[in-house]
């Protein structure tokens, strides 16, 4: 599940769309959300879901970049972003299409969640493509990722990726 990314040069190649037609719902301004090709929507449907009910609750205000984090009243699903203390066991480790290392925690089990995170990008007049979309709230990010959200917090601590 990817949780980082970098709004400035994403190496993902998300700036030509072409091959996008999976449409994901309208926002609640009304642009179109379409999802990128090989997206990990397509197989997991508990998070499309989410994300799809998230989608519904932004309004664009014509932003080029939009991350939001979006809370309901009760658990929508299941993350793997969970609290870490001393006590766990915590690796670095290379991701599939990362450039660095990432932090992850070991023996751990998702944990119920009220929140959804997407990050989109503008595509056109009136349309959105999901860079990306998660069960869970605002993770930290990467620490190979300069160019990411601000980092409010110390990076080396609390919430981290669990796979």
């Amino acid at each position: 599940m990817n949780k980082s990314y970098n709004k400035h040069s994403d190496s993902r190649k998300t700036h030509a769309y072409p091959n996008h037609n999976t449409k994901l719902n309208n926002l609640a301004s009304g642009e179109s959300v379409i999802d990128r090709k090989h997206s990990h929507l397509s197989s997991d449907t508990a998070t499309r879901s989410a994300v799809n009910g998230a989608l519904s609750r932004i309004h664009a205000n014509n932003r080029q970049f939009i991350e939001e984090e979006i809370t309901y009243d009760k658990p929508v699903g299941q993350t793997v972003c969970v609290s870490t203390t001393h006590n766990d066991i915590i690796v670095m480790a290379k991701r599939r299409n990362r450039n660095g290392l990432s932090r992850l925690v070991m023996n751990r089990t998702p944990e119920p969640s009220s929140k959804v995170f997407v990050v989109l990008k503008k595509s056109g007049p009136f349309e959105y493509v999901l860079i990306t979309g998660f069960i869970g709230g605002k993770p930290y990010p990467e620490l190979f990722d300069t160019n990411a959200f601000d980092r409010k917090e110390n990076p080396a601590k609390g919430k981290r990726i669990l796979e």
